[in-house]
C-alpha cells in the first residue's frame, strides 16, 4: 500500500476560492486485473483547501486525520511502508511546528482582544 496525493483545481466561484487547488491524500494498493495494472482506493486519509494549505491548524487537522484513518491498517503497514508514506504527505503538507501552533494561537488572541472578547 501507499499514498496517492490528487490535486484539483477548485473552480466554484461561489466559494470565493476559484483558481486555487485542493489536496486529497488516498492509501491505495496496486494489483494486475486482466495483466494491466490498477490502483484501487483502500482508505481516504485527508482532504486540504488549497487557501488553507499554509494556515498551521489546518496542517494540524490534516495530520490528525491521517493518523486516525491510518490506524485500521498498522497491522497491513510494515515500518518502512509507513515512513514511505509519511515522507510523501509531508512532501505535500509539512507538519506545523509547535512554533507556528503558537505564532497563530498569539495572532488569533491578539485579533480577538481587539475585538474585545477574552
Amino acid at each position: 500500500m501507499y499514498v496517492r496525493i490528487k490535486r484539483r483545481r477548485i473552480t466554484c466561484p461561489g466559494m470565493g476560492h476559484a483558481g486555487s487547488d485542493s489536496l486529497a491524500a488516498v492509501l491505495v494498493t496496486s494489483a494486475r486485473v486482466d495483466g494491466a495494472p490498477r490502483q484501487r482506493v483502500v482508505a481516504h486519509l485527508a482532504y486540504l483547501s488549497g487557501p488553507y494549505a499554509h494556515v498551521p491548524s489546518r496542517r494540524r487537522d490534516f495530520w490528525m486525520q491521517v493518523q486516525e484513518r491510518l490506524a485500521p491498517y498498522a497491522a497491513e503497514l510494515d515500518t518502512k511502508a509507513r515512513e514511505r508514506i509519511a515522507r510523501t504527505l509531508a512532501a505535500a503538507v509539512p507538519q506545523p511546528t509547535p512554533a507556528e501552533l503558537e505564532a497563530q494561537d498569539a495572532a488569533l488572541r491578539t485579533a480577538f482582544a481587539r475585538l474585545g472578547k477574552p
